[in-house]
């Protein structure tokens, strides 16, 4: 399941190797997670990798929704638009993936489940040539997958 609302935000995505009883509570989490991204959005500060406090309730239930899912392993990825330098965005992305992952950290998750990874602009979904679909270009996406 794959969730994109909004400008900055987070989405997520299950990818499920293996069909089972593990898979369920993989999928169970995503989706309540998914819901949660609907109402309260990840957002940074323009061209920074500083999680706005707004952002705090979204992290914190997140947390909770990834502890009642210890089988899982999450992926962050940071996209950004195409303004700027590849180099830059790629920098960016990265940065405000691992400040997910370091937000969870603090909330008790291990850091040994979780991987940031920067793409910068390289899979935008929607139009750069606009203001809104730029905004949708800005995204964190969080996967969780089975171990």
């Amino acid at each position: 399941m794959r969730l994109t609302v909004g400008c900055l935000l987070l989405a997520v995505t299950v990818l499920a190797s293996n069909v089972g009883a593990d898979t369920t509570d993989v999928e169970d989490c995503a989706r309540s997670a998914a819901q949660l991204q609907i109402q309260q959005p990840v957002a940074f500060a323009a061209a920074s990798a500083v999680m706005l406090p707004a952002s705090r309730p979204s992290i914190d239930a997140l947390a909770l929704i990834a502890v009642d899912c210890p089988n899982a392993r999450i992926i962050i990825e940071g996209h950004t638009d195409d303004r700027g330098s590849d180099a830059l965005n790629l920098q960016l992305s990265q940065a405000r993936a691992q400040a997910v992952v370091d937000a969870l950290t603090t909330r008790g998750l291990d850091a040994a489940r979780m991987t940031a990874r920067g793409l910068g602009s390289l899979q935008p979904i929607a139009s750069n040539d606009t203001r809104a679909g730029r905004a949708k270009n800005r995204r964190i996406v969080v996967s969780f997958v089975d171990r």
